[in-house]
């Protein structure tokens, strides 16, 4: 594999686990190594936690162990931001009463985690306050005059 195609991979790979994560690709000189390549992890980026990474002797089984690795993290950020999208919205009920897109998004959640995470935080949130019901107000477009809605799994 030349190296330009391993940019690419890896770029590839990056993309697919989010704006923030990079690749580094390394080759040891290392006399007698049996691992002479290895790609360091950045899930977060750079300015996250420590690396991990994966070493071999063959880039295509790196590659792969990359990016299964990348899906391990990616389900387990996942789950961490539901998880803590369902904690917001049991707080925001406590405080409020409701709770509202422009209210999530000033906590730290996008839209996006919003819109695709909220009907499985709304479950959760139901489960962990033992069945009170917890909806998400969505804001509209501004053409729609900036109204809010509830958020239904059938709108996504």
């Amino acid at each position: 594999m030349q190296p330009t195609e391993l940019a690419e991979r890896l770029r590839a790979l990056a993309r697919k686990n989010g704006p923030a994560a990079e690749l580094t690709a390394m080759v040891s000189s290392r006399d007698g190594g049996a691992t002479p390549g290895t790609v360091l992890i950045y899930p977060q980026g750079t300015a996250g936690r420590a690396p991990d990474f994966v070493s071999g002797s063959d880039w295509g089984e790196i590659l792969a162990a990359v990016e299964s690795r990348l899906t391990e993290y990616r389900d387990s950020h996942r789950a961490t931001r539901v998880r803590e999208l369902a904690q917001a919205l049991i707080a925001a009920k406590y405080d409020t009463g409701s709770c509202s897109e422009s209210g999530l998004r000033l906590l730290g959640f996008s839209s996006e985690e919003v819109r695709e995470m909220g009907p499985e935080a709304e479950k959760m949130a139901d489960e962990m306050a033992d069945g009170a019901p917890f909806v998400i107000f969505l804001s509209e477009s501004a053409g729609n005059g900036g109204e809010e809605h509830a958020l239904e799994e059938d709108s996504l």
